[in-house]
């Protein structure tokens, strides 16, 4: 019984320790390619649109924009939860767009310090902190299919 429960603590404690450990740097991003209706360049106009009433001012999120390539590059700024508290987490966010999808692609993840939670910049680099930041992308991604896919020219 006793070697029984051993086992079992040790492997509850090496199963957790694994999400700890540091993913390589080709696993430190979110990628999702998302099905949606619509040309190229009407999903790239209407991408541009979400962009500026999401994060507040485009000129400030967006980067880089070609309406050829229909690619937009821009850095965001959004609340994760990763322990109690949820942080500011930053990132860079490219988005390519085709015909009826879209490629999402949020890299270069990062923390700023904040005085109570965390002294110095914190960059997400293990599975468990991916996981959770993957979460808050995916309602991002959401929110943004639900805006293309919502066409209200009638007015």
């Amino acid at each position: 019984m006793n070697r029984a429960i051993f086992l079992l603590l040790a492997f509850i404690g090496l199963f957790g320790c694994a999400s700890q450990q540091p993913l390589p740097k080709s696993e430190r991003q979110y990628q999702k390619i998302v099905d949606v209706s619509g040309s190229k360049q009407e999903l790239y106009t209407r991408t541009l649109e979400w962009l500026a009433r999401s994060f507040g001012s485009s000129k400030e999120v967006i980067q880089f924009s070609d309406p050829d390539q229909a690619k937009v590059i821009g850095k965001g700024i959004m609340k994760v939860n990763y322990t109690i508290t949820p942080v500011d987490t930053h990132f860079t966010l490219t988005i390519e767009i085709r015909d009826n999808r879209a490629r999402f692609t949020f890299d270069q993840l990062y923390t700023e310090p904040n005085a109570t939670l965390l002294p110095e910049r914190m960059f997400l680099e293990n599975r468990a902190q991916m996981e959770k930041f993957s979460i808050r992308a995916s309602m991002l991604i959401e929110d943004w299919k639900k805006y293309v896919s919502n066409n209200t020219d009638n007015w």
